[in-house]
């Protein structure tokens, strides 16, 4: 008896492995690689699409075009196929890549990056971060989620017994779906221009290498990006990297920004929400309407920047000592529970307003230049 509830558990359990192997099919339906040596370029276009970039196993540039079916019936899998618009070549050392939906899916990755609403930050003051919460919160945004997923997410982050129930319900359903994905693997001496639109960028390894890049819509992930060439434009996208080294960086209506540490880097944004878990040596910030929240300072920061108009910067103190220094005017300086609550004088003459200077740890990291017009600092 024991033999045949034996037997009866295998072939079950056959038969369930078997049937996920039906459920979930994966179809590689472009595949293409090519030698290259240290002064071949690439440039990338993209419209729509799902990419991972990673490194090259070795000197060759690779690229795959993957659609993963879930519960998808064989006769409308070629409609899908024929969507895929996809393009490779090598010329002259120069190889281009080339890829776009002919679909409207593609502007959900739009829509998703409209999903996360500005914070106000009210309550900046009772929730600094540390810089591990900000890499786990960019770790988070790596997981590919369905559409419906990430919107009940953030439709119901303040009432999480809500999102819950409906996550579950959601889960209940047997889903038919599919996934599409192209996986570009980089050697580490290529020089890199990618132009995208409505597309999901997420970058698994650390890149040194040159990066030109502009995204319009979808969403920008990435690990390490160091190079003091890089130049990196962003607008309408949700935009979360674990640690900047050095380029210039651009971003525009960026309502969820991330960034883990920051150094050597000159840094623009308009209209953005941004999250600095730590700010490292040698930064140059230029604002212009944001909310720029600054979690912690490295203990040897040297020098930070800030030129900023109609704006609201938060700063946690530095651990050790520091000086700042501010002119510009019409800005209030607040400083909630601690030395001074200060306003500028309401003139349309630059002059130093504000300085602090901190010398009771006994060990100086740096100094902090402040440059604001019609502005707001919270310093905690």
């Amino acid at each position: 008896m024991n033999i045949m509830k034996t037997l009866h558990f295998k072939i079950t359990l056959l038969l369930y492995f078997s049937s996920i192997a039906i459920i979930a099919q994966t179809e590689n339906l472009f595949s293409k690689n090519f030698e290259t040596n240290d002064n071949t370029t690439v440039f990338i276009t993209l419209s729509g699409e799902y990419v991972e970039i990673e490194s090259s196993p070795d000197d060759k540039f690779y690229v795959d075009y993957n659609i993963n079916f879930e519960n998808y019936p064989d006769r409308k899998k070629q409609n899908i196929r024929d969507y895929v618009k996809i393009k490779a070549e090598i010329n002259d050392n120069h190889i281009t890549l080339e890829s776009g939906s002919k679909s409207n899916r593609y502007r959900l990755d739009y829509i998703f990056g409209s999903l996360y609403k500005k914070d106000t930050l009210n309550k900046v003051s009772s929730s600094q971060k540390t810089k591990a919460t900000i890499l786990n919160e960019i770790k988070e945004l790596t997981i590919r989620k369905p559409f419906y997923i990430n919107y009940l997410e953030q439709k119901y982050r303040n009432d999480i017994k809500k999102r819950d129930e409906l996550i579950e319900k959601y889960n209940r359903k047997k889903k038919r779906a599919f996934n599409k994905q192209i996986i570009i693997k980089v050697p580490v001496n290529l020089n890199l221009t990618i132009d995208a639109k409505y597309a999901t960028i997420l970058i698994k390894n650390d890149l040194k290498n040159k990066l030109s890049f502009r995204l319009d819509g979808g969403r920008f992930i990435s690990k390490v990006l160091n190079n003091k060439a890089n130049i990196i434009k962003a607008e309408d996208v949700v935009f979360a990297v674990e640690s900047l080294n050095g380029g210039e960086i651009s971003l525009k209506n960026i309502n969820k920004g991330l960034i883990g540490s920051i150094s050597n880097t000159i840094f623009s944004a308009e209209f953005s929400s941004i999250q600095i878990g730590e700010l490292k040596e040698n930064n140059v910030f230029d604002d212009f309407s944001n909310e720029t929240v600054i979690h912690n300072f490295s203990n040897d920061f040297k020098s930070f920047d800030l030129n900023s108009e109609y704006s609201k910067i938060h700063f946690f103190r530095p651990k050790n000592d520091f000086t700042l220094k501010a002119i510009g005017y019409n800005t209030i300086v607040n400083l909630p529970n601690k030395d001074i609550k200060g306003t500028t004088k309401q003139e349309n003459k630059k002059e130093e307003f504000f300085k602090l200077n901190t010398k009771d740890k006994g060990i100086f990291s740096g100094y902090i230049n402040f440059d604001i017009i019609h502005g707001f600092i919270f310093i905690y």
